[in-house]
């Protein structure tokens, strides 16, 4: 049932996703290469060490559900984005949809959370 919801919650994300797109005008990333080309150096450090942090804990951590570790890394990855682009490259309105982006995460992470 909660895969349901995910599955849910997942529609309303893309929907509203390409809402607010149409409504801001911007279009979607493409490619990998923008994940760290023209970027904070500091932003990239903070996610690699999450990143790895995020590994070491998993697996070093049997009691530590992969599925909501991964729900919470996403989110703090998707909220560190955001506040990088709202911060740096605030006339993109690309924070907008990270921002959302985490909210979608946090949601699923509640209703995996509730319904597992």
């Amino acid at each position: 049932m909660g895969f349901i919801y995910i599955l849910l919650l997942f529609v309303i994300y893309m929907t509203t996703e390409s809402f607010l797109r149409k409504k801001l005008k911007t279009k979607p990333q493409k490619g990998f290469s923008k994940v760290f080309k023209g970027r904070n150096k500091i932003f990239v450090a903070i996610e690699i060490v999450l990143f790895i942090s995020f590994f070491i804990i998993i697996f070093s951590l049997p009691s530590v559900l992969p599925v909501f570790g991964s729900f919470v890394f996403i989110f703090i990855l998707y909220v560190l984005r955001g506040l990088e682009e709202w911060m740096f490259r605030r006339h993109e309105k690309e924070y907008y949809h990270s921002w959302l982006a985490a909210c979608f995460f946090l949601l699923a992470y509640i209703v995996a959370l509730i319904t597992w």
